[in-house]
């Protein structure tokens, strides 16, 4: 198992928080929650099963590093698979 780090950035609507992972929006890393807690948990799951797919496919998962000065509020989730 291992554990990959990857960011992800929340924006509020006008039912909750939408939240994404630029780098794999392409493959579907995209959800909504009522509250940030909600949407971080969604996420997550949702990150684990595009890793997982990822991997199956033999394709690179993009890590991120550190950033400065970013909008909307960006945070870092850890997604082990």
């Amino acid at each position: 198992m291992k554990t990959y780090t990857l960011r992800v950035m929340l924006t509020p609507d006008e039912d909750g928080w939408l939240v994404r992972c630029p780098e794999l929006e392409g493959y579907g890393a995209a959800t909504w929650g009522s509250n940030v807690e909600e949407a971080l948990r969604y996420i997550v799951e949702v990150l684990e099963m595009v890793v997982e797919e990822l991997l199956e496919e033999g394709k690179a998962v993009p890590e991120v590093g550190e950033r400065e000065n970013t909008s909307p509020p960006e945070y870092l989730v850890q997604v082990s698979v």
